[in-house]
Protein backbone atom coordinates (compact mmCIF):
# COMPACT_ATOMS: atom_id res chain seq x y z
CA UNK A 1 0.00 0.00 0.00
CA UNK A 2 2.91 2.42 0.88
CA UNK A 3 4.14 1.58 -3.02
CA UNK A 4 1.12 2.29 -4.57
CA UNK A 5 0.56 5.56 -2.40
CA UNK A 6 4.45 6.62 -3.71
CA UNK A 7 3.39 6.02 -6.74
CA UNK A 8 -0.29 7.55 -6.91
CA UNK A 9 1.37 10.43 -5.28
CA UNK A 10 4.01 11.01 -7.98
CA UNK A 11 1.42 10.34 -10.73
CA UNK A 12 -0.45 13.43 -9.61
CA UNK A 13 2.34 15.61 -9.44
CA UNK A 14 3.59 14.47 -13.04
CA UNK A 15 0.18 14.99 -14.30
CA UNK A 16 0.04 18.69 -12.62
CA UNK A 17 3.17 19.24 -14.75
CA UNK A 18 2.28 17.37 -17.82
CA UNK A 19 -1.12 17.91 -18.48
CA UNK A 20 -3.19 20.63 -18.70
CA UNK A 21 -6.07 22.40 -17.28
CA UNK A 22 -5.27 19.39 -14.79
CA UNK A 23 -3.83 21.10 -11.81
CA UNK A 24 -7.15 22.42 -9.54
CA UNK A 25 -9.57 20.49 -11.91
CA UNK A 26 -11.86 17.45 -11.22
CA UNK A 27 -9.70 14.61 -11.65
CA UNK A 28 -6.80 16.84 -9.64
CA UNK A 29 -9.33 16.65 -7.02
CA UNK A 30 -10.34 13.35 -7.34
CA UNK A 31 -7.20 11.68 -7.93
CA UNK A 32 -5.96 13.54 -4.26
CA UNK A 33 -8.79 12.14 -2.56
CA UNK A 34 -8.35 8.79 -3.35
CA UNK A 35 -4.63 9.51 -3.22
CA UNK A 36 -5.03 9.89 0.25
CA UNK A 37 -8.07 7.45 1.16
CA UNK A 38 -5.03 5.26 0.73
CA UNK A 39 -3.56 6.28 3.90
CA UNK A 40 -6.97 4.52 5.71
CA UNK A 41 -5.68 0.91 4.12
CA UNK A 42 -2.70 0.93 6.04
CA UNK A 43 -2.73 -1.47 8.80
CA UNK A 44 -1.30 0.49 11.58
CA UNK A 45 -3.99 3.34 10.83
CA UNK A 46 -7.18 1.14 10.37
CA UNK A 47 -5.83 -0.84 13.62
CA UNK A 48 -5.69 2.82 15.25
CA UNK A 49 -9.53 3.96 13.74
CA UNK A 50 -10.73 0.74 14.91
CA UNK A 51 -11.81 0.67 18.47
CA UNK A 52 -11.47 -2.94 20.32
CA UNK A 53 -15.00 -2.48 22.20
CA UNK A 54 -17.19 -3.31 19.25
CA UNK A 55 -20.16 -5.91 19.42
CA UNK A 56 -19.46 -9.25 17.23
CA UNK A 57 -22.08 -8.19 14.98
CA UNK A 58 -20.79 -5.11 13.98
CA UNK A 59 -17.61 -6.21 13.77
CA UNK A 60 -19.01 -8.89 11.45
CA UNK A 61 -21.03 -6.33 9.15
CA UNK A 62 -17.69 -3.74 9.18
CA UNK A 63 -15.37 -7.18 8.40
CA UNK A 64 -17.38 -7.37 4.65
CA UNK A 65 -17.60 -3.98 4.22
CA UNK A 66 -14.60 -3.67 4.48
CA UNK A 67 -13.52 -7.04 2.27
CA UNK A 68 -15.49 -5.23 -0.11
CA UNK A 69 -13.77 -1.81 0.07
CA UNK A 70 -10.68 -3.69 -0.36
CA UNK A 71 -11.71 -5.49 -3.79
CA UNK A 72 -12.91 -2.36 -4.97
CA UNK A 73 -9.90 -0.15 -3.80
CA UNK A 74 -7.43 -2.87 -5.92
CA UNK A 75 -9.48 -2.45 -9.02
CA UNK A 76 -8.94 1.30 -8.71
CA UNK A 77 -5.73 0.54 -7.80
CA UNK A 78 -4.88 -1.35 -11.53
CA UNK A 79 -6.91 1.59 -13.33
CA UNK A 80 -4.75 4.15 -11.70
CA UNK A 81 -1.44 2.20 -12.69
CA UNK A 82 -2.51 1.96 -16.35
CA UNK A 83 -3.04 5.58 -16.16
CA UNK A 84 0.39 6.00 -14.99
CA UNK A 85 1.81 3.35 -17.73
CA UNK A 86 -0.31 6.03 -20.20
CA UNK A 87 0.40 9.10 -18.95
CA UNK A 88 4.52 8.24 -18.91
CA UNK A 89 4.06 6.66 -22.68
CA UNK A 90 2.55 10.52 -23.37
CA UNK A 91 4.91 12.30 -22.01
CA UNK A 92 7.83 10.43 -23.39
CA UNK A 93 6.09 10.62 -27.03
CA UNK A 94 5.86 14.31 -26.32
CA UNK A 95 9.53 14.09 -25.83
CA UNK A 96 10.45 12.49 -28.49
CA UNK A 97 8.39 14.34 -30.99
CA UNK A 98 10.21 17.53 -29.49
CA UNK A 99 13.63 15.67 -30.55
CA UNK A 100 12.56 14.71 -34.03
CA UNK A 101 10.83 18.79 -34.84
CA UNK A 102 14.79 19.93 -33.52
CA UNK A 103 16.23 16.93 -35.74
CA UNK A 104 14.30 18.10 -38.59
CA UNK A 105 15.28 21.82 -38.44
CA UNK A 106 18.70 21.23 -37.99
CA UNK A 107 18.77 19.34 -40.93
CA UNK A 108 17.00 21.77 -42.69
CA UNK A 109 19.42 24.54 -41.91
CA UNK A 110 22.35 22.66 -42.22
CA UNK A 111 20.86 21.65 -46.30
CA UNK A 112 19.90 25.46 -46.64
CA UNK A 113 16.25 24.42 -47.23
CA UNK A 114 15.23 27.25 -44.60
Amino acid sequence: TIVCLFFFTVEVVLSSLCKQDYFLGFFFSLDCISTASLVLDLTWVADTLVSDDMAMGEQARSGRTARLGASIGRVVRVLRLIRIVKLYKAMYEKVMAQKDKKLGLERMKTTGTI
